[in-house]
């Protein structure tokens, strides 16, 4: 992975914006300013890009007055990264609506199992009338017969 972060950095132009490149099974995201100071980010390519361009971009702001210091709490931040959805918002949000949709389906489905139950109910009750009034019929002539006797 060190060599895959250099080789991306020497073939970026500086200030060249964003850039991405997958390697085995792992995505190397990078940014170079134009003073050619550079980050990598290695994720999987599960992790959201956004997320990963928005660490970089975050740590490498070309405010230059920050310097060293801004890279101290980056152990911390990086920590926080670990979760895209608690580092970036929107990913918060595309969470929880993936999450509403998901119970909505499963929510939709017992809907159509419960109206094919009752599907299977009504036809059954539409039976039993069926039944119901042909036994009527049946015992109605029978006591008929039975009364002319």
């Amino acid at each position: 992975m060190d060599f895959t972060g250099k080789l991306i950095v020497e073939r970026s132009a500086p200030d060249s914006g964003r850039s991405q490149v997958p390697e085995q099974s792992y995505i190397c995201h990078c940014f170079v300013r134009n003073d050619k100071l550079a980050g990598i980010c290695i994720s999987d390519s599960e992790y959201p890009a956004r997320v990963a361009q928005s660490l970089l971009s975050q740590k490498l702001r070309t405010d230059k007055t920050r310097s060293q210091a801004q890279f101290k709490q980056l152990e911390a931040e990086l920590a926080r990264y670990q979760d895209p959805k608690k580092a970036d918002a929107l990913s918060k949000v595309q969470g929880d609506v993936n999450d509403t949709k998901a119970i909505m389906t499963q929510t939709m489905e017992n809907l159509l199992d419960r109206g094919e139950k009752l599907d299977d109910l009504v036809a059954r009750s539409d039976a039993l009338s069926a039944q119901s009034k042909a036994f009527y019929e049946t015992a109605k002539r029978t006591r008929r017969c039975c009364n002319a006797l």
